[in-house]
């Protein structure tokens, strides 16, 4: 076994550092843009027999979400996404979209300290499609960098 230097370390430390890539690195594979909303979202199984599991996204778009749980779970059968779009103004009642989903990826996350998803979504309903984009148009301005 070779033993490496102070200065070899030091290299080593102040160097970027070489990592697994990120699920948010693969932006450029998407269709859709990504927007870091972290809204409640509920995930329900449609084959298990388990409750609901509870978490949040991490970003959102038209065609799927990153979303962290504190529970792992992965199926490749259908599941549906509840998620709770919060309201613009005190006194309102926040949205819940319903949409048909199923689950791309999972890995456990030390920097959320959960497990993070991927979520493809394959149906929008009680028009929930048209709920979301207007959502994220109308918060779309305030994420921007």
């Amino acid at each position: 076994m070779d033993i490496i230097s102070t200065e070899e370390l030091k290299e080593i430390a102040s160097s970027p550092a070489k990592t697994a890539a990120k699920p948010d690195s693969f932006d450029h594979l998407r269709n859709s843009r990504r927007y870091p909303f972290h809204w409640k979202i509920k995930l329900v199984p449609e084959v298990d027999r388990i409750e609901a599991l509870e978490g949040r996204t991490i970003n959102i778009s038209q065609d799927g979400a990153t979303i962290t749980l504190r529970t792992a779970y992965f199926t490749t059968d259908p599941v549906t996404i509840l998620i709770q779009v919060p309201p613009l103004h005190v006194g309102e009642s926040p949205m819940v979209l319903e949409i048909a989903s199923r689950m791309v990826y999972s890995l456990l996350s030390s920097e959320h300290n959960a497990f993070i998803f991927g979520i493809k979504f394959c149906e929008f309903k009680r028009g929930a499609e048209a709920k979301l984009n207007k959502a994220i148009s109308i918060r779309k301005m305030s994420s921007m960098p």
